[in-house]
């Protein structure tokens, strides 16, 4: 069963290596930079396409991996092909938009689909790697196919997977960006301030790696609020007005009362007890929260 791809991006090309590498037939990528699809198919032992047509008639799996404000373009683009796009099966790979993309070719008989992993792509030949442990979710509507065809790829490659339901994807992709996106941009405002005091970006993420790695190991083992560390979960107010008195940017600040809000509330239920600790921090971060 032949699987192509539109679009060439960094999610189009590392799945679809994934894939190859996994023993698929990959029939090709068409893509609006030419450049790119040929990149694609060089990587993939497969087929560069140079219209949209092609890439339909070649494949029975189509996957759609362009950027997400350009799928619902690509299926009126489709649409336009009736005469091939029947009794086909089209993916998406958004985490989160739904297959309700898909609902202008739903007359075709072929059956929709969204697989998406939670991996990140920053870049493609390496993030080949980042999809071997991958959890990948899997929502879609079959008419003519059974959900065999979709889970038996999920299986063949040996990844985990979980069904959500269409109306769950915009939360399932925000949990995802905030683990994933919002770790990152945590990290780097970490990293700034450690280059503010003389300790520069390397030689500061080699200094903070143990403790993000060893918290990681903690919530691995224990959870979430058992893993909790911190002046917030000791009670330790006098430490948060000094962190407070440091910060002169009104963004930055109340970025650090919302994490420390959500700090608290964790900590309140596991281990901070103290009632005056607690009074006292509802102060310093804002009690109305």
């Amino acid at each position: 069963m032949k699987i192509g791809f539109i679009g060439a991006g960094k999610v189009g090309t590392a799945f679809g290596m994934y894939l190859k590498e996994n023993n698929f037939d990959i029939s090709g990528y068409f893509s609006k930079s030419l450049n790119s699809a040929k990149l694609a198919a060089k990587f993939t032992n497969s087929t560069y396409f140079n219209s949209l047509e092609k890439v339909l008639i070649e494949s029975k799996i189509v996957f759609v991996t362009t950027n997400d404000d350009q799928i619902m373009n690509v299926v009126k683009e489709i649409k336009k092909y009736r005469e091939i796009n029947e009794n086909k099966i089209y993916v998406h790979m958004s985490g989160s938009l739904s297959t309700n993309v898909f609902d202008s070719l739903l007359k075709t008989n072929s059956s929709f689909y969204s697989i998406h992993p939670l991996a990140s792509f920053a870049k493609k030949i390496e993030s080949v790697k980042n999809l071997e442990d991958a959890v990948f979710t899997i929502e879609g509507l079959s008419k003519k196919h059974d959900d065999t065809i979709v889970i038996n790829l999920i299986n063949k490659l040996g990844n985990k997977y979980f069904k959500i339901d269409k109306n769950q994807k915009v939360k399932y992709h925000m949990a995802a960006c905030i683990a994933s996106n919002y770790l990152d941009t945590i990290l780097d405002l970490a990293l700034e301030m450690f280059s503010s005091i003389g300790i520069e970006n390397e030689e500061g993420f080699n200094a903070l790696k143990p403790l993000i790695y060893g918290t990681l190991n903690n919530i691995e083992n224990f959870g979430t609020k058992e893993a909790i560390t911190g002046p917030i979960s000791r009670g330790d107010y006098n430490t948060i007005k000094s962190h407070l008195s440091e910060i002169n940017d009104e963004e930055l600040k109340n970025l650090y009362l919302t994490l420390g809000r959500r700090t608290l509330e964790i900590s309140k239920k596991r281990k901070l007890k103290d009632k005056n600790s607690i009074d006292e921090l509802e102060k310093i971060l804002g009690k109305n929260y």
